[in-house]
């Protein structure tokens, strides 16, 4: 084999190798994909709330201390309180939160009727006046899933309701003699629990707007000794305003502080070798 030959042979191989290490590195040189790790997504953080609405409220009974048992229950209403609440809570997970809320239950009108059991149109006694209450709860809630951005939720709390009473009177009257009194203001405050269920929609990942029924159950308030006034005689009892209790119907808002995050799926790549 002559020189020339020789040399053409060399310089084809040499050409074949920078081909295949060329073509190496452009296969290199492709995008591969990679996922940059980040938080799952889980709804976790601080959130504030506010509530507004009103409450349908009952007791079972006026009780008198001391007891007059020649009394009879004849009437009683109570007005239905408006109602302003706040809050502070924590998003454990996407289905677990608990909040501590305090809330003004506004003044309600009552009144309460008794008469004389034996001869209900000679005595008659009736009790009216104000009742105004600070509700406060430690709650925990359950979200019962996320769908199209409704999430419906139970929960139940415990806490304790302080009461005021106020503008209390007797009101009532004695056909022959009658005589009247009234009560000083007095405070009481007593152990309470409810217990929730709501939908809550998702505005954003931020806000979240609730709609909410709660059953309250407040205690027994007491209301301050009547006083008589007058001329004639009035009963000078103590009365408790037994088993409070209260359907309520509110609107709230949620904020959270610290949305859930996305995962976020990116190309990286490769930088060709050389």
């Amino acid at each position: 084999m002559n020189k020339l030959s020789i040399a053409l042979a060399v310089a084809a191989s040499l050409g074949l190798a920078a081909s295949s290490a060329g073509a190496a590195d452009l296969i290199d040189a492709r995008p591969v994909p990679h996922v940059i790790p980040a938080p799952i997504e889980v709804a976790s953080g601080w959130y504030i709330r506010g509530d507004v609405g009103t409450g349908v409220a009952d007791f079972r009974d006026f009780t008198l201390s001391p007891a007059d048992p020649a009394l009879k229950q004849v009437q009683k209403s109570i007005e239905s309180p408006p109602i302003i609440g706040v809050g502070v809570g924590y998003q454990f997970n996407d289905f677990l939160r608990a909040d501590i809320t305090g809330e003004y239950r506004g003044n309600q009108g009552f009144s309460f009727v008794r008469s004389d059991k034996n001869d209900p149109f000679q005595s008659i006694s009736s009790y009216k006046g104000n009742l105004s209450t600070v509700l406060v709860l430690a709650n925990g809630y359950l979200d019962l899933g996320n769908f199209y951005g409704l999430t419906p939720f139970v929960g139940g709390g415990v806490g304790f309701a302080h009461h005021r009473f106020s503008g209390f009177q007797d009101a009532g009257f004695i056909v022959f003699g009658g005589g009247y009194g009234y009560a000083a203001t007095r405070e009481s405050t007593e152990f309470a629990w409810a217990i929730h269920a709501g939908l809550a929609y998702d505005v954003n990942e931020h806000l979240k707007l609730e709609a909410s029924y709660r059953y309250s159950s407040l205690g027994s308030p007491i209301a301050g000794q009547i006083i008589c006034q007058g001329p004639g005689d009035c009963s000078r009892p103590t009365l408790t305003a037994q088993d409070l209790t209260s359907h309520d119907f509110r609107l709230g808002a949620r904020w959270l502080f610290n949305p859930p995050q996305q995962v976020v799926r990116v190309e990286r790549p490769v930088i060709a070798r050389n």
